[in-house]
C-alpha cells in the first residue's frame, strides 16, 4: 500500500532483522573464521569471494525460495519451518555439529573425497565460496520464514515482481554484513 519504495525499505529491514535470528546469528563467527583463514593473494581476490559468498546467498533466497512457493503453496513454506520434526531434525544437526567441534567425537569423511575436495580447493576458491552461500542460506531458512513465506505468497498468487524484488531486497540486507566480514575479516 505504501509503494515500491517502501516495501523494499520493508524488505531491507526484515533481512537486517534477520540477522538476529537464533539460526543466523551464531553463523557469523563461524563466516568470518572462514574467511579469515583464507589467504588472500590479493586484495581483489578477496572482493572476488565477498561478492561470489553474497551472491550465492542472494541468488539462493530468490532462486530456491520462488521455487519453493511454487511446489510448497503459500502456506507451505510456512507450514515447513513451523513443522516440529523439521526443527527438532535441525537441532539434532547442530547439536551433533556442536559437539563435534567440542571435541567429543570426530566426523570424518572418506579420504577420496577430502582429497577431491583439497584439489579442488586449491585450484579455485569459487565453488567453495558459492557452496558456502548456498549452504548458510539453507541452514537459516527456518528463521527467516516469518518475512519470506509473507513474501513468497505474492508468487503463488502469480505476482511476480513484488516476490522477485521482495526476495531480493531482503535477501542483499541479510547478505550486506557478510559481505563486509569476507571483505574483511579481521
Amino acid at each position: 500500500n505504501r509503494g515500491l519504495l517502501g516495501y523494499i525499505w520493508f524488505a531491507l529491514g526484515a533481512g537486517l532483522l534477520a540477522l538476529l535470528t537464533p539460526c543466523v546469528f551464531p553463523m557469523i563467527p563461524i563466516t568470518v573464521s572462514v574467511f579469515t583463514k583464507r589467504e588472500h593473494d590479493s586484495h581483489g581476490k578477496a572482493i572476488r569471494d565477498a561478492v561470489i559468498f553474497c551472491l550465492g546467498i542472494i541468488l539462493t533466497y530468490t532462486v530456491l525460495g520462488l521455487a519453493l512457493a511454487l511446489v510448497a503453496g503459500p502456506t507451505g513454506l510456512n507450514k515447513l519451518a513451523a513443522n516440529p520434526w523439521m526443527n527438532l531434525f535441525l537441532t539434532t544437526l547442530f547439536v551433533v555439529f556442536a559437539l563435534n567441534l567440542f571435541g567429543m567425537f570426530e566426523i570424518r569423511l572418506p579420504s577420496s573425497l577430502l582429497s577431491k575436495l583439497d584439489k579442488q580447493s586449491q585450484d579455485s576458491t569459487l565453488f567453495a565460496t558459492v557452496l558456502m552461500g548456498v549452504t548458510f542460506t539453507l541452514t537459516s531458512f527456518t528463521c527467516t520464514t516469518a518475512f519470506v513465506g509473507s513474501v513468497l505468497i505474492y508468487a503463488t498468487q502469480g505476482d511476480w515482481f513484488w516476490a522477485v524484488i521482495g526476495m531480493a531486497a531482503f535477501a542483499t540486507a541479510f547478505a550486506a554484513p557478510f559481505f563486509l566480514f569476507a571483505l574483511f575479516p579481521r
